[in-house]
């Protein structure tokens, strides 16, 4: 039997525990707080408000006009757009060419043009999404 139970804890659940009526008596926990009805309630003060507007609030409008990003982003995706189909045209060019003076005329760059154009053509394609998708955000109908 073990004589060292901690009082914080139920005895059955400590080491040495021998069955009901063994252990030391645990006290109930006091409580940490105050009850309740011996706090003190809060004051609440009287606020002025003034009436809601009449008409609702306009919704949050992005700017995009005079962005000069969004221009860029325009230029990206144009240029990259071109650069990846011609690219595939010049890589399939050297492909095709018979007369090259070395192996990396021949291997080397209509490989490495050959893999690098899908990334350029995609990269563009995606920079005209997101730049379609900012003028969008940005579009509000007219009031009527």
């Amino acid at each position: 039997m073990a004589t060292d139970f901690d009082p914080r804890f139920d005895p059955a659940f400590q080491r040495g525990y021998d069955g009901p009526g063994v252990g030391p008596v645990v006290e109930p926990a006091r409580p940490v707080v105050e009850p309740v009805e011996t706090r003190a309630a809060p004051v609440a003060e009287r606020v002025e408000t003034s009436p809601a507007p009449a008409e609702p609030l306009e919704p949050l409008r992005y700017e995009t006009r005079g962005n000069p990003w969004l221009r860029a982003l325009w230029v990206v995706a144009a240029v990259f757009t071109v650069a990846g189909l011609l690219a595939t045209y010049a890589a399939q060019s050297l492909m095709q060419g018979a007369n090259t003076s070395s192996a990396i005329d021949y291997y080397v760059l209509p490989l490495t043009v050959s893999q690098l154009a899908p990334w350029f053509t995609v990269t563009g394609l995606f920079a005209g999404v997101a730049a379609l998708v900012l003028n969008a955000i940005r579009w509000r109908p007219e009031a009527q």
